[in-house]
């Protein structure tokens, strides 16, 4: 088949003339290969092959070892395993790690922020002790001025048992107040 350079329409190749326009120009339709699609199985050693679910599985399982874990999936990250495949799960592996360690970094430091500013605003500060001091010109320090270790648990205690009584409402800091007068007044 040819097809008219002027018009565009197919005609037989033994025709002379254009059967649509009389065009004497023709170029020659291009034959379009069949392309027939073969479902062909790469060599089993070959670094195309087919990593199978047990394989992944497998993999996985053993990313799970703590540190072996670790060394192998960089290990295969970087090259060092035959499969293409098997390279690509551990690179996809080893960047979600990375991201997700990255998250969480950012999410410790955003609270750490919050809570120190939360602490110095309340004039809290933790001793070297590991306990809490307060500052004595602040509310907590003026109110909890004066109390050992075994008073603050008590009043824990009592602000506990006061809640049940409360119908488990928050106490407020009146009766907090009142509370901590009761202490120091049975001392």
């Amino acid at each position: 088949m040819k097809i008219c350079k002027q018009c565009h329409v197919e005609v037989e190749d033994d025709v002379k003339f254009c059967t649509s326009c009389g065009g004497t120009e023709f170029e020659r339709k291009p034959l379009i290969p069949s392309k027939k699609i073969v479902d062909e199985q790469p060599e089993k050693n070959s670094k195309y092959a087919i990593v199978s679910t047990w394989e992944f599985l497998g993999a996985m399982l053993l990313m799970c070892i703590p540190v072996l874990g670790w060394i192998l999936l960089l290990v295969w990250a970087l090259g060092g395993c035959r499969k293409i495949n098997k390279r690509n799960f551990a690179r996809a592996s080893v960047i979600l790690i990375v991201i997700g360690l990255l998250v969480s970094f950012a999410i410790g430091l955003v609270a750490k922020v919050v809570v120190t500013k939360v602490m110095e605003e309340n004039g809290i500060r933790i001793s070297e002790t590991g306990g809490f001091e307060f500052d004595e010109d602040s509310e907590i320090g003026q109110m909890l001025e004066g109390f050992t270790g075994n008073e603050l648990q008590e009043l824990m205690d009592m602000m506990e048992d006061l809640k049940e009584l409360n119908g488990g409402e928050e106490i407020n800091s009146e009766q907090l107040q009142q509370m901590m007068e009761s202490l120091r007044n049975s001392q």
